[in-house]
């Protein structure tokens, strides 16, 4: 992780973060990353949105994107698009992306082999 810290130090790239921490618990309930260019006219790229599953269901993607969007159109205004993916099985994430506005500009398919390493355990080859 710190070398990972370290490259995001050094980088022209901005990464916006946004949290969203349990009211209750203040543990995180899920996180939202944008991954903004140096270059104005390059898209950005939402790199990841996770909801921990209890959290799921109370809109917490929605909101944590939407701040996240929001931040970037104050800090970086010259910024034209966002660059996001997802499977086709993921349909809440699907959803919450078409109602942010986001549109569909390509498929990409993904192929998976899985490989049996003993009885016991089972891996799977991305």
């Amino acid at each position: 992780m710190r070398s990972f810290d370290d490259l995001w130090e050094t980088s022209p790239r901005v990464l916006l973060i946004t949290i969203a921490p349990h009211d209750a618990t203040g543990e995180l309930a899920g996180y939202t990353e944008l991954d903004v260019p140096a270059e104005p006219d390059s898209p950005v790229e939402q790199v990841d949105t996770l909801v921990l599953p209890e959290h799921r269901g109370h809109h917490v993607g929605m909101l944590l994107k939407l701040t996240n969007l929001r931040e970037l159109a104050t800090r970086f205004p010259g910024s034209r698009s966002v660059e996001t993916m997802n499977a086709e099985d993921n349909r809440h994430m699907l959803d919450v992306n078409e109602a942010l506005g986001f549109l569909q500009v390509s498929y990409a398919a993904r192929v998976e082999k899985e490989h049996r390493m003993s009885e016991e355990s089972t891996f799977t080859i991305v």
